[in-house]
């Protein structure tokens, strides 16, 4: 049976394989009980007491033993954010993913995981390439080579002309020392 199009689950042999990542995972017999169980029951809540009855007999560690099961199902199968495996708090658990018996896989779970570190690497890029221009644009002032320096206007050489007509040029100006 396929969970989530990523895990294949083989009740079987107590093993989950992780199609993603291409690897196979072990195991307890009474935890491969808990995730059957949950699959069994999906979307559906499905209480502490009625898995510790159902799997651990009402033995007196079942609690313990549950919230162990619990966590080892989430690790096993990437559910750090408790999404697929979901608390109700003081009811029990609640399975929120589809279940599939047969179909192929896809990765649409790996786009997911992928585009945050794709939008990251982006940033990062451009980020390294706005400090590289940055950088550039330092250097070339702090070594004169400015190409932004202001240029006069058509106006301002037009009247500097005038000017220097009116007034004369300097060497009109200053006589010539004997």
């Amino acid at each position: 049976m396929r969970f989530n199009r990523r895990f294949e689950i083989d009740v079987n042999r107590n093993q989950v394989t992780d199609l993603q990542l291409n690897r196979e995972i072990k195991l307890e017999p009474r935890v491969m009980k808990v995730l059957q169980y949950l699959l069994d029951k999906k979307g559906q809540v499905v209480t502490r007491e009625e898995l510790a009855e159902t799997i651990w007999d009402n033995y007196g560690g079942a609690e313990d033993a549950l919230t162990q099961a619990i966590s080892v199902l989430r690790k096993t199968l990437d559910d750090a954010g408790k999404e697929l495996i979901r608390t109700v708090p003081k009811k029990g658990y609640i399975l929120e993913e589809t279940i599939t018996d047969s179909g192929e896989f896809t990765s649409e779970q790996t786009v997911q995981k992928q585009n945050p570190r794709l939008y990251w690497v982006a940033g990062l890029v451009i980020l390294a390439m706005l400090a590289g221009i940055i950088y550039s644009n330092l250097r070339s002032r702090a070594s004169g080579h400015d190409n932004a320096e202001p240029q006069a206007d058509s106006q301002t050489i037009q009247r500097e002309r005038e000017q220097n007509q009116y007034y004369g040029s300097e060497k009109d100006t200053i006589p010539p020392a004997r």
